[in-house]
């Protein structure tokens, strides 16, 4: 029945990759975007990187991967990139099964490896697994993470008691980016000089941290990313995050949520993309940006652009899920600017 379910998935899924994917939609989704190049520019107002240490060390969990189902076009495997979880904050955090894409034909030589970091909750990997399979198509080795259900229902708001905070958990989903990348180095198929990370929603969050703390990585994509962690808390209308909202304003005795912005906790978090902005190169980023959106509003997705040195930006005039509308238009663009970055040494 599952092996059925995903035929149906795989089946479905090329049939909207072929429409979304067409060159009549790729021209009108060219017409109504902005794309906006990267413009050097001296005196931009970004301050030194203040990257935290969050306790990484390098290390590799060796496993066999576990050929799984995948569309004809490429070769897909389970794998177990890091060891299962041992503490409240790993099983909030990135599952340590992944999934592992290569194209279906065979270059003969190691290729560009891509980190897929995922959405706030999918259980079913539809974001995170659907990229990584369209990167691979493309040519790349590809290595998604996975999320579960929201973690913001189930981390504490107080100051001190039982359990990991929001601020943990994301720690860790930096730290597991950065494992991920060890994993990626590991593979034969992979060439560890050549490594770039895509992000979408709170993937395109914790991303630009992994690339800012992470000198391996030389390329990212983040699709709907936002900076000030406390300003996407206080104004997203996604419904975890308002439920989560609603406990920290009770606990603090709030009624104004823009009040979140002047807690303490929230100008000295350890896992602000803001703090990592300035260590990564803006020519080396490419950002997607929904103009409507609720989710992770417009004004937070500007403060990722300026903080990274207003990078080459593509602005889409949908809201979070509209953005699925572009999915493949965003995911070919990436995959363009990708090679152009990962581009094989002369």
């Amino acid at each position: 029945m599952r092996r059925f379910g995903r035929s149906v998935y795989f089946l479905a899924d090329q049939t909207f990759r072929s429409v979304a994917g067409s060159t009549a939609v790729m021209r009108l989704l060219d017409l109504v975007s902005r794309d906006e190049p990267h413009v050097p520019a001296n005196g931009d107002g970004r301050g030194p990187a203040q990257v935290p240490d969050l306790g990484y060390r390098a290390a590799v969990h060796a496993s066999d991967p576990i050929p799984t189902t995948a569309p004809r076009h490429v070769r897909g495997w389970q794998v177990q990139w890091k060891p299962a979880a041992r503490s409240p904050v790993d099983g909030l955090g990135y599952k340590s099964l992944g999934g592992f894409y290569l194209p279906r034909t065979d270059m003969g030589r190691p290729r560009p490896g891509i980190l897929v970091l995922p959405v706030l909750h999918d259980r079913f990997n539809l974001a995170s697994g659907t990229l990584a399979r369209y990167f691979a198509s493309q040519g790349f080795a590809a290595l998604e993470l996975r999320s579960g259900t929201s973690f913001l229902d189930r981390v504490r708001v107080t100051l001190h008691g039982p359990g990991p905070t929001w601020e943990d958990v994301v720690a860790e989903m930096i730290v597991d980016g950065r494992r991920g990348l060890d994993w990626l180095c590991s593979r034969p198929e992979v060439d560890g000089r050549r490594l770039g990370v895509v992000g979408v929603s709170h993937g395109a969050i914790v991303g630009p941290c992994v690339l800012g703390a992470d000198a391996r990585l030389t390329a990212g994509v983040f699709c709907m990313g936002g900076a000030n962690e406390a300003m996407i808390v206080a104004r997203s209308r996604e419904r975890s995050v308002r439920r989560f909202r609603e406990r920290i304003m009770q606990v603090h005795g709030l009624t104004d949520p823009n009040d979140l912005l002047l807690l303490p906790q929230a100008q000295a978090s350890r896992t602000e993309p803001m703090r990592y902005a300035p260590a990564v190169d803006p020519r080396a980023v490419l950002l997607f940006k929904t103009r409507r959106d609720r989710a992770i509003v417009p004004e937070a997705q500007d403060k990722l652009w300026e903080a990274l040195g207003r990078p080459r930006r593509i602005t889409l005039p949908f809201g979070h899920i509209g953005f699925g509308l572009a999915f493949y238009y965003a995911a070919r663009r990436a995959a363009e600017f990708l090679w152009e970055r990962l581009a094989a040494p002369a």
